[in-house]
């Protein structure tokens, strides 16, 4: 046996090949690898040939596709001499085929009818049953005032109220599970019709493999393509217990496909890896210094302009309680990971079927422990709020995407979880926590004196102090990195002086930034602790800096 891989023969062996299309050959998707913005899909198919050359065509039908982009494999004995695509030309309309559509569609949409009368039935005995209700809260009253029903009558009512709500709800989901199947079978059966019925030159789709056998025998055949129009994006979701002992990230996969093609019982990979579409290297140039030079009213114009980043969220998951107290929560099915080298890929643990349409598919791909520290961290001068955060790091396998945050069962909410190199080390923030209280307060602010002598007459001292003050509320001791800055003066006409910090930062210039302090805190349960910053600043008189 041979398995032979070809993309394109030179045209010479074309003449070889037998007139007409070749023989169509029917095929189904059997694999699926999703990128961030096409799909490679994979058609298995088999045909029964004779010796010789013969012509096959796969039948494919995307929307839009790379025609470049098609293969074939071919188990049997022989060799492969073209692949290509193909638009195979439809000579005579076909009436049978449509005719068979329309009354596919009638008999649909008979049945959707007798499904809309069905759920109003349902919906006038639920109907009933509240009119029953609202009877019996005038009647019963009265009937009390001459005699007290039995227990066996109110048992017999509360057991028939409550055995005809349970059915009606019940058959009323089927009923609208049912309508939901028949409106996508009504819907991709008018695209099929539609299509058909369209005027002007009718063409089919499909893979051309020209294959020269040595023997009578049954082919398998692998047909590939890139289709477009189908795309996967990262959502995560961390979930935090309530002692802190861990943080479980998990990594799902929203997917949108409408390519034109149902996928039905596939195997899906996504992967991260990004197809080449006629990239070139780029193009080193020169790092030239020069004085910029933007007109003040090009420069004004550009004062305010700024760029806002947006994301679209997943809704979030409805938390269901445990019906018991041993109950055990179901963990998340994990895919398949690999790493090639230059992506990973996650193949999901089961076929999928995912139909065309405008609508998201989410599937759970991976939940794996973080490891890190967690701590607390404010920033008082910007936000009064004291957040928990996890420092973790990370695998190598995080892209940007949304991110959930759950705690203790909770939802908390969204943030966004930047790309991240292996072995980086990140912050994940889980929410604000209202036992861990930071406060900044300008307890001192004036204007010294200016006297002949001592100070410019023109120029203004003026002496300020802050603090900051940390509460824990939490039964438990906490870190707490508080994070607050000092003026830095960019002229000499501003000068600051007489800085004192109590107690001392544990990192200056944090993250980088000149000016800002961070203090590391550990805060028993019940205690406060108090940072005290002063400083005076000089400036010109009728030049304060408008940050003070």
């Amino acid at each position: 046996m041979k398995r032979t891989l070809f993309s394109l023969l030179a045209a010479a062996l074309m003449a070889t090949a037998p007139a007409g299309a070749g023989q169509m050959v029917p095929s189904k998707i059997g694999r699926v690898t999703l990128f961030s913005d096409q799909a490679l899909v994979q058609r298995t198919a088999s045909a029964v040939v004779d010796k010789g050359v013969t012509t096959l065509a796969v039948e494919i039908a995307p929307f839009r596709m790379d025609p470049d982009s098609v293969t074939a494999r071919v188990t049997g004995q022989g060799e492969i001499l073209s692949v290509q695509y193909r638009q195979i030309p439809v000579a005579d309309s076909p009436r049978e085929k449509i005719a068979g559509l329309e009354e596919k569609l009638r008999t649909l949409e008979r049945s959707k009818r007798n499904l809309t009368d069905r759920r109003a039935a349902l919906d006038r005995q639920n109907t009933f049953l509240d009119a029953f209700i609202d009877f019996s809260k005038v009647q019963v009253p009265k009937e009390i005032q001459t005699r007290l029903p039995n227990a066996e009558d109110l048992s017999r009512t509360l057991a028939f109220l409550d055995t005809g709500y349970a059915g009606i709800d019940a058959q009323r989901q089927e009923v609208d599970k049912a309508r939901e199947e028949l409106d996508r079978n009504i819907d991709s059966t008018r695209r099929e019709l539609a299509a058909l019925s369209r005027p002007g030159k009718k063409t089919r789709q499909a893979i051309e493999v020209m294959f020269r056998a040595d023997q009578a025998q049954t082919l398998a055949i692998e047909a590939e393509y890139l289709a477009k129009n189908a795309f996967w994006k990262p959502v995560y979701k961390v979930s935090v217990p309530e002692s802190l002992a861990s943080a479980e990230l998990t990594l799902f996969s929203q997917i949108r496909q409408k390519t034109g093609e149902d996928w039905k019982a596939i195997d899906l990979t996504v992967s991260s890896a990004i197809p080449l579409k006629g990239t070139r290297l780029p193009e080193p140039s020169s790092w030239v210094l020069d004085i910029p030079r933007i007109a003040r009213n090009a420069a004004r114009a550009m004062d305010g302009f700024s760029l806002k980043k947006s994301a679209s969220m997943p809704e979030t998951m409805a938390m269901a309680e445990p019906e018991a107290e041993d109950a055990v929560e179901a963990d998340f099915a994990q895919a398949h990971g690999s790493r090639e080298v230059l992506s990973f890929s996650y193949a999901l643990p089961q076929p999928l079927d995912i139909a065309s349409q405008d609508k998201e598919t989410v599937l759970p791909l991976r939940t794996k422990t973080l490891t890190g520290h967690f701590s607390h961290f404010s920033v008082p001068r910007q936000q009064p709020l004291t957040f928990l955060v996890l420092d973790a790091e990370s695998d190598g396998e995080l892209l940007a995407g949304p991110l959930n945050v759950y705690f203790a069962g909770q939802y908390v909410g969204k943030t966004t979880l930047d790309e991240k190199r292996a072995g980086e080390r990140f912050k994940l923030s889980l929410g604000a926590d209202r036992n861990v209280r930071v406060k900044r307060e300008r307890i001192s602010d004036k204007v010294l004196e200016t006297r002949f002598g001592t100070f410019d007459r023109n120029r203004t001292v003026r002496e300020l102090a802050y603090r900051i003050t940390a509460e824990n509320l939490k039964q438990s001791a906490v870190t707490v990195n508080i994070i607050d800055s000092v003026p830095v003066s960019r002229t000499d006409r501003v000068q600051v002086k007489d800085l004192t910090i109590s107690p001392e930062p544990t990192e200056e210039a944090y993250s980088g930034r000149e000016g800002v302090l961070r203090w590391e805190l550990v805060l028993a349960p019940g205690q406060h602790r108090t940072i005290d910053i002063r400083f005076a600043v000089v400036y010109p008189k009728d030049q304060p800096p408008p940050e003070l």
